[in-house]
């Protein structure tokens, strides 16, 4: 995904510095990268209006990676394609016929037959750490954890890169102006 720059707000960035080539680059990273920061809680956002998971559990999976600096002026924001969250991110809880889960917004809670989080219902076991679990099989074992959702699936089965596009360069464009508005003021003196 990129951002395209409108050259009218470059333009008055560097009206607003009186022209100091040296000051422009600087003012373009920071501007970039609180664009950055906006992105990430814009895509977080859109996920979540689909899942039904907290910002905390998406930070595994959503990152803004690389910074913009004066002599690089790009930066990036990462959605992890293959993590899963844990049923724990969608609010498990254990029943006496399973464990049960609510994914998406809008959709009833499902049951998984048989899913254990802890030795009885209502009581959670503190070294499975929360997470919801299944026997393969009929013997004890083998458990295997169990998933939900991934966001990066959500994110691109409902095509939500247009609108995260949309909000970003208008998250852009704020930026620039306010790095000028900034630094028309601390020109007059008034910061």
């Amino acid at each position: 995904m990129s951002l395209t720059i409108h050259m009218e707000g470059v333009d008055e960035l560097a009206r607003a510095l009186d022209n100091a080539a040296r000051d422009l680059p600087r003012e373009s990273s920071i501007a970039i990268n609180g664009t950055r920061t906006q992105v990430v809680k814009g895509m977080s956002k859109q996920i979540r209006e689909e899942l039904a998971v907290k910002a905390k559990d998406l930070k595994t999976t959503l990152k803004a990676r690389k910074r913009a600096t004066k002599s690089s002026l790009n930066a990036s924001v990462q959605l992890d394609h293959s993590s899963r969250l844990s049923l724990r991110a969608f609010g498990s809880r254990q029943t006496r016929k399973g464990v049960s889960y609510l994914t998406h917004k809008g959709r009833g809670r499902q049951i998984v037959p048989g899913g254990f989080m802890g030795p009885k219902p209502g009581v959670k076991a503190p070294r499975l750490g929360g997470h919801a679990y299944k026997r393969q099989g009929t013997a004890r074992k083998p458990i295997v954890r169990l998933h939900g959702a991934s966001a990066w699936g959500s994110y691109t089965k409902n095509n939500m890169q247009p609108r995260t596009v949309r909000e970003g360069e208008h998250a852009l464009e704020k930026q620039i102006e306010r790095r000028i508005r900034f630094n028309v003021l601390k020109k007059q003196g008034l910061i």
